[in-house]
C-alpha cells in the first residue's frame, strides 16, 4: 500500500523539534568544554593557603618579671636598683585571686651595694603583693606591702609594663617607686586596643553631610519635575 501523503503541519513540527535537539545538544557541548577549560587552568599551585591561625593559649602558670625602683625615705641609705622576681599563680590563673612571688634584688647605696631577697603572696585582682623582706647587709626581716598597677589599658608604657611601688613599715615608712616589666610574656599588654573611648569631634566630622555634586543635583531635579 502506497505511503499516505505527509502533511506540512506534520513536517513543521518535526523540523521545530530537529531545531531544539541541535540547540541542546550545541549548549551542553559548549558547555562541557567551557568546564574542561576552566578545571585545566586551575592548577593546585594557585590555590591561596588561608592565613595561619596561632592559639594563644591560657595565662603561663609561670610569670618572670624585672623591675628598676628608686627609693625615697629609707633609714639604710639605699638609693634605688633593680629586682628579678617570678610569679606563679595558684589555682586558675585568670581569676587572680592568689599567687606566689619570689624576687631578688641589689640596691645601690651610700655605703656601697646591698641586695636582699623577698617572698609575696600576690592577689592580682585587687592588684597587691604582701609578705616578707629579707635585706642582706642588716640580715633583718620586714614586712612589706607592694603595690603594682599598669594605670592604663595595655601598661603605662605599653608592652604590660606596670607602675609599682613598695612599703616597708619598719626601713623609715619609705617608698619604692618604679617599673615593672613582663619577661619572656608576648601577649602581655597586646590582647585588647588601648583607646576605650570616642571622640565626639571625629563622629561629628565623619557624620557631615557632602556638597550635592552636579549629577546628583540633575537627578533630583529630573524625579522631582512634574510629567507632561
Amino acid at each position: 500500500m502506497p505511503n499516505a501523503p505527509t502533511s506540512p503541519n506534520s513536517r513543521s513540527v518535526r523540523t521545530a523539534r530537529d531545531v531544539v535537539r541541535m540547540v541542546i545538544s550545541g549548549s551542553i557541548a559548549v558547555l562541557a568544554v567551557g568546564a574542561l577549560r576552566d578545571a585545566g587552568a586551575q592548577s593546585p599551585g594557585d590555590l591561596v593557603a588561608p592565613p595561619a591561625i596561632k592559639s594563644m593559649g591560657q595565662p603561663p602558670l609561670w610569670q618572670p618579671y624585672a623591675s628598676a625602683v628608686a627609693t625615697f625615705g629609707r633609714n639604710n641609705d639605699a638609693t634605688g636598683g633593680v629586682e628579678l622576681g617570678l610569679f606563679h599563680s595558684r589555682g586558675s590563673p585568670v581569676n587572680g585571686l592568689l599567687g606566689l612571688a619570689a624576687e631578688g634584688y641589689l640596691f645601690a647605696s651610700d655605703g656601697g651595694a646591698t641586695g636582699g631577697a623577698r617572698l609575696l603572696g600576690v592577689t592580682r585582682a585587687i592588684n597587691l603583693g604582701y609578705g616578707v623582706d629579707w635585706d642582706a647587709r642588716e640580715n633583718n626581716y620586714a614586712f612589706i606591702l607592694s603595690y603594682n598597677t599598669a594605670v592604663r589599658r595595655g601598661g603605662i608604657l605599653g608592652r604590660g609594663t606596670q607602675l609599682r611601688v613598695d612599703w616597708i613599715p619598719s626601713r623609715g615608712s619609705g617608698l619604692d617607686v618604679g617599673i615593672t616589666v613582663p619577661l619572656g610574656q608576648p601577649y602581655a599588654g597586646r590582647t585588647r586596643p588601648r583607646n576605650t573611648g570616642v571622640s565626639l569631634r571625629d563622629v561629628a566630622r565623619d557624620a557631615t553631610p557632602h556638597a550635592p555634586t552636579a549629577t546628583s543635583t540633575g537627578a533630583c531635579a529630573r524625579r522631582s519635575s512634574p510629567t507632561r
